[in-house]
């Protein structure tokens, strides 16, 4: 399915390029990573690698280690990530920041689905983490979770790159909604959704990002049938596993509010 185990990619957005070339950007890099170990410097046309030789993968009988292409600096890609505005509530004035954009630095995992999720994760955090706290973008945006995010913001809750909460309406009605999670699908976990109404749909992402967590720590230990606490204490909440109502096409957990909240027919 779409989003399933793909590379992830976070896009560092400025207003200024912050440095000039790929061969700085992979310096700079190698030189605040610690014990990581660059490719050869890349040509003005090539992406830059930073290896990771604590990480080591097996890849078709292979063994290598996890790395991060660095591409840029080049023109931000600012209608590409326009998409992303409506799904971005947790940054201020997603969109008016954007369009100040000039410039964009790209980081790409590489050879990275064959590790253990948290390890995997933990790395690209940490990747993100340390080259945002020394390039200082006006913006980040991760591709994964379809999220602009707001870097002072991000350093203080990595975890924000985990997953991302998107709200639709259901068809023609002002008051039937849909909300799931994107970015648990690329680290093989099912995404999460619920079609529900008369719920507040903030106290719905916080229960959907608690399920996140709780997903990520533990794995898809919930089977078809199992119940989980609602918004309210006391409250039983119905799972179970199906195909994603909006895409990216991926697995998710489908969350049954019950009567008289949830939406659509779940036979």
């Amino acid at each position: 399915m779409e989003g399933t185990h793909s590379p992830r990619l976070v896009a560092l957005l400025f207003e200024h390029a912050p440095v000039q070339s790929r061969a700085a950007i992979l310096q700079l890099a190698v030189e605040n990573l610690d014990g990581e170990v660059a490719a050869d410097p890349p040509e003005d046309d090539e992406i830059g690698i930073v290896f990771h030789p604590a990480h080591r993968v097996e890849l078709l009988d292979v063994v290598t280690t996890a790395a991060t292409a660095l591409g840029g600096p080049d023109a931000a890609q600012r209608e590409r990530w326009a998409a992303f505005v409506p799904h971005s509530r947790r940054c201020r004035d997603a969109a008016g920041r954007l369009r100040t954009c000039t410039t964009q630095i790209v980081l790409t995992e590489l050879f990275s689905r064959a590790l253990p999720r948290a390890e995997r994760h933990e790395l690209f955090v940490r990747v993100v983490e340390t080259l945002t706290a020394k390039l200082a973008p006006t913006l980040v945006v991760s591709a994964p979770t379809q999220e602009i995010l707001d870097p002072v913001r991000l350093a203080g809750e990595p975890g924000m790159l985990l997953a991302n909460t998107r709200l639709f309406r259901v068809g023609d009605s002002d008051r039937d909604l849909v909300m799931d999670t994107v970015g648990l699908a690329v680290l093989g976990l099912p995404d999460l959704q619920v079609r529900f109404t008369g719920l507040d749909p903030g106290d719905m992402a916080a229960f959907l990002y608690d399920v996140a967590d709780y997903l990520y720590e533990h794995g898809d230990v919930i089977e078809d049938g199992h119940t989980i606490e609602g918004i309210r204490p006391a409250t039983a909440w119905r799972c179970r596993h199906a195909t994603s109502s909006v895409g990216p096409r991926r697995p998710v957990i489908d969350i049954d509010p019950g009567r008289p909240y949830a939406v659509g027919n779940r036979g």
